[in-house]
């Protein structure tokens, strides 16, 4: 007697997001992961997992954790929970933000180890924008001082742009009326 769990063999995506699913159903109970950042906002980070089961380790990792809902519920979330936390204790929540795609790669490369022991690859880690959660309003704020910042860097090096131009332009008067002159000068020395 027996009975046959299904077991995807290709790569499938657990989304760590409240309105998002992914076309297995694995992660309906997964949701953004709350982190407690550096300097002590609370985003909710929302991110997907690809992740692929070879064929070949597919009965050990049903032999191991029953099925594929569990190893998510009980593993998986709690692994991945825990790893995001842990980089949101050292990050600010500007680095968080600016330092995306570093954080993405490192993550990937580290959780790969962690997953190999649970006959798991992993294939790629996708880090969403940081939202405000439940408890932080604040974000918002710093998202619009971000804005505010670049919109001033711009305006900066869009006057600098200005200035410089302006100043061109009176150098080319000063040197057409310079030359305007020195056609009177030289016909006055030949008079």
């Amino acid at each position: 007697a027996g009975k046959i769990y299904l077991v995807p063999v290709t790569n499938f995506v657990l989304k760590w997001a409240s309105d998002e699913r992914s076309e297995f159903g694995y992660d309906t109970k997964l949701q953004e992961i709350t982190l407690i950042t550096k300097d002590a906002f609370q985003p909710a980070l929302p991110l997907s997992v690809v992740i692929h089961i070879n064929y070949h380790d597919a009965p050990k990792v049903i032999q191991r954790f029953g099925d594929i809902k569990t190893l998510v519920e009980e593993t998986i979330d709690p692994l991945v929970g825990a790893y995001f936390k842990n980089i949101g204790q050292t990050k600010t929540l500007l680095e968080l933000i600016q330092d995306r795609n570093e954080i993405q790669k490192k993550a990937a490369e580290e959780m790969k180890t962690k997953f190999a022991e649970y006959d798991l690859n992993l294939v790629e880690v996708l880090i969403g924008t940081p939202r405000p959660s439940n408890e932080d309003s604040r974000i918002g704020e710093i998202y619009q001082q971000l804005q505010d910042r670049q919109l001033a860097k711009e305006e900066s090096i869009t006057l600098e742009a200005k200035t410089a131009n302006e100043r061109k332009k009176r150098e080319f008067a000063q040197a057409q009326q310079e030359a305007a002159m020195q056609e009177e000068l030289t016909a006055s020395e030949k008079q």
